[in-house]
């Protein structure tokens, strides 16, 4: 279950329509229907008063999405590439060094 459904889980357990989700909020109620559906995404402000008014936390919204990322980065990785990454990690100072060694500039994705 990723957030547009934890979204409208919870709005529907404290019995609150999208309508008033949306009074609330301050947007219409058909950014509330395109946050449910997947459509779009609440900006961080709205996001914020989101948690307050469900009464909820990101890692409640969240939880599933991080745990796809998780698996699927774990996954196309070998143990070998795991301990490397582990390694560069924990070594900040050293990073730029390797960064160098491999040709790779930080920030570029």
């Amino acid at each position: 279950m990723g957030f547009c459904e934890r979204l409208k889980e919870r709005r529907e357990a404290l019995d609150i329509t999208r309508q008033e989700l949306a009074k609330l909020l301050g947007v219409v109620p058909s950014a509330i229907a395109n946050y449910e559906n997947g459509v779009s995404h609440p900006k961080v402000e709205i996001l914020y008063k989101i948690f307050d008014i469900l009464d909820v936390d990101a890692n409640y919204l969240y939880q599933d999405e991080y745990k796809k990322q998780i698996e699927f980065n774990s996954e196309h990785l070998t143990p070998h590439e795991i301990e490397v990454i582990t390694a560069y990690r924990g070594q900040p100072d050293m990073q730029t060094a390797v960064d160098k060694l491999l040709g790779v500039v930080p920030g570029e994705e």
